[in-house]
């Protein structure tokens, strides 16, 4: 048998094949897909070898697709959706079928309210949470996951955003600390609590939107989530500068927001969430259809005490 022909039984790993062609790197890309470099290098050579050629031509600034990697880069992508259309095509048949959402984890709650209760035919939807919205994202492009709720990022080709609630970034401080820190007028005059990496905007995070702005604070605590922001807030360690909407869906009952003004604080995000999915599934499944319905429907609901 030729064994160009065994390349049939590697299919499993054209995600892998995409995600280095695409990255340029075999680091980055496994540090996208999460996965140990040698898993990533085998992978890929295990489908060299039943391709029969080189994929990939390894230099020391990364890797770069040979004439033969981009034949086959073109081919994966049209396999990929065509196993995306197939898997949207059953939804008019949906017995067992499970949904994959995945999201952030202080969103959880609120998915699972939505969900209650949620029936079609006997299909179900199962969530998955990661704290990385470039992750979130990456298993919805990689055919890993059929839908995401995220927070705000920057575009992807191919992946739909559909707006479930938009924020803003105010002041927050532990409500038993509301009187201590009313005077303030100024955000300098504040021990600040931030995550100064997470983002606030389409492709910008808040130290950048800050930046950009001319606005310098200097934080407390900088911290690496709006969990962490939210906890230490309301525990007292400082004043929290995030999302209103958010920090009340955290901590609302401990914290207090303050009336503090800064100049460009307003033009901070707005920051939101998202429901996404591939633009193949959102046009063809109607089950990502039912659940975003519900999703929606639940995140009003949630903040209308906001509107």
């Amino acid at each position: 048998m030729d064994r160009r022909t065994e390349l049939v039984w590697h299919l499993e790993k054209l995600p892998y094949f995409i995600a280095v062609a695409e990255a340029g790197s075999f680091r980055r890309a496994a540090d996208r897909l999460r996965l140990a470099q040698p898993s990533l290098s085998k992978a890929i050579a295990a489908l060299e070898g039943a391709a029969g050629v080189t994929l990939f031509a390894r230099q020391k600034s990364g890797a770069a697709l040979t004439r033969e990697g981009a034949v086959l880069l073109a081919a994966a992508r049209d396999i990929l959706r065509t196993a995306a259309k197939a898997q949207a095509d059953l939804t008019e048949a949906p017995a067992g079928r499970t949904l994959g959402l995945v999201t952030h984890e202080l969103l959880v709650p609120l998915l699972a309210q939505a969900l209650s209760g949620f029936a079609w035919g006997d299909a179900s939807a199962r969530i998955q949470t990661s704290a990385s919205v470039r992750q979130l994202l990456d298993w919805v492009e990689d055919y890993r996951a059929d839908c995401a709720v995220v927070a705000t990022s920057p575009p992807r080709k191919g992946v739909r955003q559909e707006p479930l609630f938009t924020d803003e970034y105010r002041f927050f401080c532990a409500r038993s600390q509301k009187r201590r820190y009313a005077g303030a007028r100024r955000a300098d005059e504040l021990p600040l609590v931030l995550a100064p990496d997470v983002l606030a905007g389409p492709g910008e995070t808040l130290a950048d939107h800050l930046a950009r702005r001319g606005i310098r604070l200097s934080a407390k605590h900088a911290v690496g989530s709006l969990e962490s922001v939210a906890a230490l807030t309301a525990s007292g360690f400082g004043v929290g500068l995030m999302p209103a909407r958010i920090a009340r869906l955290l901590q609302g009952k401990k914290l207090a927001e303050l009336p503090v003004k800064l100049p460009g604080l307003a033009a901070i995000g707005p920051h939101g969430f998202f429901f996404c999915c591939r633009e193949d599934t959102w046009r063809q499944d109607q089950l990502a259809r039912a659940v975003f319905t519900r999703v929606e429907a639940a995140a009003r609901q949630s903040f209308a005490a906001d509107e």
